[in-house]
Protein backbone atom coordinates (compact mmCIF):
# COMPACT_ATOMS: atom_id res chain seq x y z
CA UNK A 1 0.00 0.00 0.00
CA UNK A 2 2.88 2.42 1.35
CA UNK A 3 4.71 1.81 -2.36
CA UNK A 4 1.31 2.61 -4.28
CA UNK A 5 0.61 5.63 -2.19
CA UNK A 6 3.96 7.17 -3.01
CA UNK A 7 3.58 6.55 -6.83
CA UNK A 8 -0.12 7.36 -7.26
CA UNK A 9 -0.25 10.61 -4.72
CA UNK A 10 3.77 11.72 -4.06
CA UNK A 11 2.29 15.60 -4.22
CA UNK A 12 0.70 14.94 -0.68
CA UNK A 13 2.35 14.90 2.70
CA UNK A 14 1.31 11.68 3.65
CA UNK A 15 4.16 10.39 1.38
CA UNK A 16 6.99 11.44 4.13
CA UNK A 17 5.30 9.43 6.63
CA UNK A 18 5.01 6.53 4.22
CA UNK A 19 7.99 6.57 3.32
CA UNK A 20 9.58 6.92 7.54
CA UNK A 21 7.38 3.71 7.58
CA UNK A 22 8.98 1.89 4.65
CA UNK A 23 12.59 2.68 5.95
CA UNK A 24 11.81 2.41 9.84
CA UNK A 25 8.58 1.17 11.04
CA UNK A 26 8.91 -2.14 9.73
CA UNK A 27 12.57 -2.99 11.37
CA UNK A 28 10.73 -1.75 14.92
CA UNK A 29 7.70 -3.51 14.35
CA UNK A 30 10.58 -6.89 13.54
CA UNK A 31 12.02 -5.86 16.65
CA UNK A 32 9.08 -5.67 18.74
CA UNK A 33 7.64 -8.86 17.44
CA UNK A 34 11.10 -10.50 18.71
CA UNK A 35 10.74 -9.13 22.23
CA UNK A 36 7.02 -10.59 22.50
CA UNK A 37 8.54 -13.96 21.08
CA UNK A 38 11.14 -14.38 23.90
CA UNK A 39 9.05 -12.29 27.35
CA UNK A 40 7.69 -14.13 29.78
CA UNK A 41 4.54 -11.75 29.73
CA UNK A 42 3.13 -9.43 27.19
CA UNK A 43 0.75 -6.40 28.25
CA UNK A 44 -1.15 -4.75 25.41
CA UNK A 45 -0.99 -1.78 26.19
CA UNK A 46 -2.44 -0.11 22.76
CA UNK A 47 -6.22 -1.35 24.46
CA UNK A 48 -5.71 -0.73 27.77
CA UNK A 49 -5.52 2.84 30.05
CA UNK A 50 -2.67 3.35 31.74
CA UNK A 51 -4.04 2.69 35.03
CA UNK A 52 -4.65 -0.88 33.73
CA UNK A 53 -1.77 -1.24 32.28
CA UNK A 54 0.16 -0.48 35.93
CA UNK A 55 -2.25 -2.73 36.99
CA UNK A 56 -1.00 -5.56 35.31
CA UNK A 57 2.67 -5.24 35.84
CA UNK A 58 2.11 -4.42 39.42
CA UNK A 59 0.59 -8.18 39.82
CA UNK A 60 2.87 -9.38 37.79
CA UNK A 61 5.92 -8.23 39.55
CA UNK A 62 4.08 -9.31 42.69
CA UNK A 63 4.01 -13.70 41.63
Amino acid sequence: MARRVIRDYHELDVVSYMKDYLSYGRKAFEAMERVKDSADEVVNGGSLPVANIMKVVKEKIRL
